[in-house]
């Protein structure tokens, strides 16, 4: 799930998660005390995992350093957003291991690569942060943190119930 590193007036960030298809972008309580809009949106796409920034005429946004073009900007894991009299925030798509419930693929078998065993939809299982392929996590069959091994299909190593490996305080 995506989500915005925004920081804290007790200083550092805070993560706030992007659950809905439309979020406006927070901005700080000055910004709002005037009467200001939010100014800018952004929007899920279709496929999911991508999402648009829509910046309000007017306003002046900018992703990465550079004025967002046309009003309009897709972005990427990691992009910094810098609104006008605000710090910066930070879009992130990083995700958490978890254990959660299997997905129901129609029809089609999802398949463990570790064991290689059909993972059934709604089993507990986790999807690996960097490929987001699916694995076992059940006591009989813990195939995620087997013996702390990396995940099976792409090599990286992720804690279980870890901490996000990106913090705009290392910049």
């Amino acid at each position: 799930m995506a989500h915005l590193f925004v920081p804290l007036v007790a200083g550092g960030h805070g993560v706030l998660s992007l659950e809905e298809p439309v979020s406006e972008l927070p901005i700080l309580a000055h910004l709002s005390a005037r009467g200001t809009s939010s100014p800018a949106t952004l929007f899920r796409l279709e496929s999911g995992d991508s999402w648009a920034l829509v910046v309000t005429r007017g306003a002046f946004v900018r992703v990465n350093g550079v004025t967002v073009p046309a009003g309009l900007a897709v972005l990427s894991d990691r992009d910094e957003i810098w609104i006008a009299g605000s710090p910066p925030l930070w879009f992130s798509t990083e995700t958490i291991a978890r254990i959660g419930d299997a997905p129901s693929l129609d029809g089609r078998v999802l398949r463990c690569p570790r064991c290689h065993d059909p993972i059934s939809a709604g089993s507990p299982a986790v999807s690996c942060p960097n490929c987001r392929v699916w694995h076992h996590q059940i006591p009989a069959r813990p195939c995620f943190t087997y013996q702390d091994a990396p995940c099976a299909a792409c090599g990286e190593s992720f804690e279980l119930d870890g901490d996000f490996r990106f913090s705009p305080e290392e910049l």
